[in-house]
């Protein structure tokens, strides 16, 4: 090996581990827009299951769930609408064809990585496949 090459080859790691090393560590940030899907359980009293989806928006700051629960035996379809700027809910019930308009009290809490937050693992929820 060339002696110059292997200088080179030395100031360049030098470098990168130095670039590595000044790094500030930044929090991790949520998406301000998103859609999920969102599946509840109460396995305690076994009596009810809840299917979402889930529209997000933190900008607007507006949340709307479309949503099918069981409990009881009975099921319910509807959707959930929640616009913080006119601090107004709409819950839509599918079967009886109603709309609900109440006013919002509580504040928007974005969805978000916590500032004291501490990295614990990497974990799979869930899969991409529907059938599952």
């Amino acid at each position: 090996r060339h002696p110059l090459t292997m200088m080179k080859f030395a100031i360049v790691l030098v470098a990168l581990v130095a670039a590595v090393a000044a790094q500030q560590p930044r929090p991790c940030q949520a998406p301000k827009q998103f859609e999920a899907r969102v599946i509840l359980y109460d396995t305690l009293r076994n009596q009810e299951f809840v299917e979402a989806y889930l529209s997000y928006d933190d900008t607007l700051q507006r949340k709307r769930y479309v949503f099918r629960s069981f409990q009881g035996g009975t099921q319910h379809t509807g959707e959930v609408i929640e616009l913080w700027a006119s601090k107004t809910r709409y819950e839509i019930d599918y079967a009886s064809r109603t709309c609900n308009k109440t006013t919002i009290t509580r504040p928007f809490i974005p969805h978000s990585v916590v500032a004291n937050a501490t990295f614990r693992g990497d974990f799979i929820i869930g899969s991409g496949n529907e059938g599952t």
